[in-house]
C-alpha cells in the first residue's frame, strides 16, 4: 500500500478516488530540495517509496492528458491545508497567550473591585508580573510544557507575602494563571524556616530575651537534660541538602568519617512562675562524659542568663555520668548528700534527681533483689506484694489498692512511672498491715519493715506532687 509521506495527510491507493495519484521525488537534487523546503521533512530521503499524493500540487501542475499521470517539469508541492489550519491554530494560541499575559493589570483591578487586595498588595502583583520567570512559567503552562520545579527568589518573595496578605487573592490568582505559582502546601514547607541545626537553638533564646522584657516580673526557670535513644542511621535533609545522622554538637564540621549518632542529648527549660516550656538545645551524640556534659550545662546557663531569665535548678536522671557532671559542677552527691547546690558566675542553682526516675531504679533493685536489709537488721520482701496480689485475684476483691498483675511483673514495662508510684503507696502499705493486725494471716505477719519502707516513698511523692501550701501530708 502506497501512503503520502507529508505528515497529517491519511492518503492511501486503498483510497476509491481516481483522481489520485502518487508522485516520486524527483532527481534533480535543486529541485529535491525545493521539495524538502516547502514539505518541511528535511531529513526524508527520497527512497522509492516515498511518495506524495496530487492532493498537495494544483491541477495546472498534473499533465492528465496522458496514460499514465505526471507531473510537469520543475513543479512543487505547494497545497498544504492540514499545516495552514495548524499554523492558524497556533497563531490562536500565540495571540490569546499574549492577550493573557498584557492583561495582567486588568486582573490586578479585578482583584482591587472584588476587595481580595488591598493597594499594597496590589503593588506587589504588578512587580511580580515584570518577572521574566513569572511570565516564561505562563508560556511553559500554556504549551504544555514542564515548568522548572525549583521557584526563584522572586516568585517565593511574593507568593509568601500575597498568600500571607490575603489568602483567597492567592488562590484566585493561582487559578487566573494556570496553576503558575507554586501550591499552598509548598508555602506551607517554606514557611518552616526555623534554624534547627544540633546545638543551641538561636531562635529559643531570642524568644526568650523578649519574655524576659516584656514581663512585669522575674521569671524563674529550671533546666531539664536528658538523653535519648535514637535510632543510627543517615537521612536526606531536602530543604538544607545533607544528610543527618552524624554525631553533630553544632561546633565541629560533619565529615563522611563521623559516627552515627545513637542518643540525643536535650535541654528543655521549664518556667517555675508561668506556665510555659522551651527547648534551648540538642546535640546528637553517642555518649557524653561527666565533665562534657557539665561544660554543656554551664554555657547554657550563661546564655539564659545574658537574656535576663534565672535559672535556680537543674534536673536529670541518676545516671553515673549526671553524678559525675554534678561533681564537676562542685556538689558532690554520693558523698554529701546535703550539699545540692553549685554556682555559676555566681548563680546559685539547686541539683535535683529526677523523683520518676530515681523511684522507678527503686522499683526496679527491689523487684530484682527480692529481699533489702534496712539499717536495723529487718528484712524488706518483695515476697508480700506478690502475696497480697494473690490473695485479691483470689478473693476477687481490692482493698483500695491499684495494684496489678503489671506492678508485679514489670520487667517489660519499665518505662511506665505509674506502675512504681502506684506500688509504693499507702494504700498498699495499708492493705498489707490490715492483713497481719486485723486478718491476721500467718503469711503477713513480717510485713511491718516492707509496710514501712513503701510509705517511707508514698510521702515525699505526695509533697512533690501537690500544687498546694497547705498540703497536709508529711514528708517522711
Amino acid at each position: 500500500m502506497t501512503k503520502c509521506c507529508i505528515r497529517g495527510c491519511n492518503s492511501n491507493s486503498r483510497e476509491n478516488d481516481e483522481g489520485l495519484s502518487f508522485f516520486r521525488f524527483p532527481r534533480n537534487e535543486a529541485l529535491q530540495n525545493l521539495w524538502k523546503d516547502n514539505i518541511g521533512t528535511e531529513n526524508i530521503k527520497p527512497f522509492k517509496v516515498v511518495r506524495v499524493c496530487s492532493k498537495h500540487f494544483e491541477d495546472n501542475c498534473i499533465n492528465r492528458t496522458l496514460d499514465v499521470v505526471r507531473l510537469k517539469d520543475d513543479v512543487v508541492p505547494t497545497l498544504f491545508p492540514l499545516q495552514q489550519k495548524r499554523i492558524k491554530v497556533l497563531r490562536q494560541k500565540c495571540r490569546r497567550l499574549k492577550q493573557k499575559v498584557h492583561d495582567f493589570q486588568g486582573i490586578i483591578d479585578e482583584l482591587k473591585q472584588k476587595n481580595f487586595v488591598s493597594h499594597e498588595s496590589a503593588i506587589l502583583l504588578e512587580e511580580c508580573a515584570g518577572s521574566p520567570e513569572f511570565l516564561s512559567r505562563q508560556i511553559f503552562k500554556h504549551r504544555d510544557e514542564p515548568c522548572p520545579r525549583k521557584y526563584g527568589e522572586d516568585i517565593r518573595k511574593f507568593a509568601l507575602t500575597l498568600n500571607f496578605l490575603s489568602p483567597k487573592a492567592y488562590k484566585f490568582v493561582r487559578t487566573t494563571y494556570n496553576d503558575c505559582l507554586p501550591h499552598p502546601r509548598t508555602l506551607t514547607k517554606w514557611y518552616q524556616s526555623v534554624d534547627a541545626e544540633p546545638g543551641f537553638t538561636t531562635e529559643a533564646f531570642k524568644t526568650l530575651k523578649i519574655k524576659a522584657q516584656n514581663s512585669p516580673r522575674p521569671i524563674i526557670c529550671t533546666l531539664v537534660i536528658d538523653e535519648m535513644a535514637i535510632r543510627k542511621g543517615l537521612y536526606w535533609d531536602n530543604s538544607s541538602k545533607k544528610f543527618y545522622g552524624r554525631i553533630n554538637t553544632g561546633i565541629m564540621e560533619e565529615s563522611d568519617s563521623t559516627e552515627e549518632a545513637s542518643e540525643c542529648f536535650v535541654m528543655l527549660l521549664t518556667s517555675i512562675n508561668e506556665a510555659w516550656k522551651l527547648p534551648v538545645g540538642y546535640f546528637l551524640i553517642s555518649s557524653l562524659t561527666g565533665e562534657q556534659k557539665s561544660h554543656l550545662v554551664q554555657v547554657c546557663i550563661q546564655m539564659v542568663e545574658e537574656t535576663g531569665i534565672n535559672i535556680v535548678a537543674l534536673t536529670c536522671d541518676g545516671l553515673a555520668a549526671n553524678f559525675a557532671m554534678f561533681q564537676d559542677l562542685g556538689c558532690d552527691l554520693q558523698k554529701c548528700q546535703e550539699k545540692t547546690v553549685f554556682a555559676v558566675e555566681n548563680q546559685k542553682v539547686f541539683a535535683f534527681i529526677d523523683p520518676c526516675h530515681c523511684i522507678k531504679l527503686i522499683r526496679n533493685a527491689f523487684g530484682d533483689l527480692k529481699v533489702i536489709i534496712d539499717r536495723e537488721g529487718n528484712k524488706i520482701e518483695f515476697k508480700y506484694i506478690k502475696l497480697l496480689l494473690e490473695l485479691q485475684e483470689k478473693e476477687g476483691l481490692h482493698l483500695g489498692t491499684k495494684l496489678s498483675k503489671a506492678h508485679v511483673e514489670f520487667a517489660t514495662q519499665k518505662m511506665k512511672v505509674r506502675l512504681a508510684t502506684q506500688l509504693f503507696s499507702n494504700s498498699v502499705a495499708d492493705a498489707l498491715e490490715f492483713f497481719k493486725y486485723n486478718l491476721k494471716l500467718s503469711q503477713f505477719q513480717g510485713c511491718s519493715p516492707t509496710a514501712q519502707f513503701i510509705r517511707i516513698f508514698n510521702n515525699p511523692q505526695q509533697s512533690i506532687s501537690s500544687t498546694s501550701r497547705l498540703e497536709k501530708s508529711h514528708f517522711l
